[in-house]
């Protein structure tokens, strides 16, 4: 890959890539205009986060342990607005 490709784009790469992709356009020691993102940070930036609180309040609601409760909540990304499930709906 070309780093000069990379010039006023947003870059959206896996968690494992991007200290490597960082490593590389700094041994080209040339200064570009580029965003980097990974997965997780796009979700977390512009779908939405969520804290302890959060997974404390589905744990209570819901009455499950805690692992159960942040998989509750990290599947809420992959959701689509119009689902016809019931149990989807409560969430």
């Amino acid at each position: 890959m070309n780093i000069e490709d990379l010039k006023n784009k947003i870059v959206i790469i896996k968690d494992s890539s991007k200290k490597s992709l960082l490593s590389k356009i700094n041994q080209e020691n040339k200064l570009i205009n580029v965003k980097i993102i990974t997965l997780n940070e796009l979700k977390k930036k512009y779908i939405f986060d969520y804290t302890k609180e959060t997974i404390f309040y589905v744990v209570n609601k819901y009455n499950v342990i805690q692992d159960i409760a942040k998989k509750y909540i990290e599947n809420l990304y992959y959701l689509n607005d119009n689902t016809e499930y019931e149990k989807v709906n409560k969430l």
